[in-house]
């Protein structure tokens, strides 16, 4: 995940003033899919069984974050995130049998540090670094089926990302307009990517834990209300990225290349 400014414009707060945020978050999703055979496939009700999938996963997370201007020109912007997770329920089967997951939890906590120097009332320069996960979707972890000898495989283990973050940026405000350069670097490891696992036999293609993405890049941001006519606002963006697969376990080939679906270039 990429970072967005912590705060939002440049500082105005005196020296010593504290800007406290906490927040607590909940969710919880839940898949069923139940497969029925019908007499007539237009007007025929559910007759014979023939897959059951499905699970449900609950995040629960609190957070905490202080923005300190300790100075006129400089802000120092630090917080905390802890989530606890959990999947329960899950399980795969057909009109012979039902395989049901044992349950998961885990917990992680989630630091994050920006510090921002004001050079001028139009600049600032801005430093963060941020470590984040990604717990797995439900959709994710069980979705799949068994029909006859046809299988889509689940994976009801897989393990969350795990990122870390770093940019730097300098931004640049003037009245409605503002303007923004980044450089941007991340480790992620387990990557969540459905792909096809070439190292057993048969093969098989799920959504997968890919080992370690390095991604580079830069980016360049502006925004402009009323420029040069009243009724006239303009907002572009391009970036470039370099987003390199480290380490592929299951698909060994993906190493060394850019990730998937990822471009180089957007604009």
């Amino acid at each position: 995940p990429r970072l967005s400014a912590c705060v939002p414009g440049p500082a105005t707060a005196g020296p010593g003033t504290h800007a406290l945020s906490l927040g607590y978050h909940y969710d919880e999703y839940a898949l069923v899919s139940d497969g029925y055979g019908v007499a007539t496939w237009k007007h025929g009700e559910p007759d014979t069984p023939l897959s059951r999938y499905g699970g449900r996963t609950r995040t629960q997370a609190v957070y905490a974050q202080d923005a300190w201007q300790w100075s006129e020109r400089w802000q120092l912007t630090y917080g905390l995130r802890y989530e606890r997770w959990r999947a329960f329920d899950g399980g795969i089967g057909n009109a012979a049998s039902y395989l049901r997951y044992p349950e998961r939890s885990e917990a992680h906590a989630s630091p994050k540090l920006s510090l921002a120097y004001q050079v001028s009332d139009d600049w600032r320069l801005r430093l963060a670094l941020a470590r984040a996960y990604r717990f797995p979707t439900v959709a994710e972890l069980f979705q799949g089926s068994i029909a006859g000898v046809a299988i889509i495989n689940n994976n009801p283990n897989l393990k969350p990302e795990n990122d870390l973050s770093r940019e730097l940026s300098a931004e640049w405000y003037r009245g409605n307009q503002q303007a923004r350069f980044s450089l941007y670097w991340s480790d992620t490891r387990n990557t969540l990517f459905s792909q096809t696992d070439v190292t057993v036999v048969p093969s098989i293609t799920n959504v997968q834990n890919v080992g370690r993405v390095r991604t580079r890049g830069a980016e360049a941001d502006y925004q402009g209300q009323g420029v040069i006519w009243p009724w006239l606002d303009l907002a572009a963006n391009a970036a470039y990225t370099q987003a390199t697969v480290l380490e592929d376990r299951q698909f060994p080939a993906a190493v060394g290349k850019q990730f998937y679906r990822v471009p180089r270039w957007r604009a």
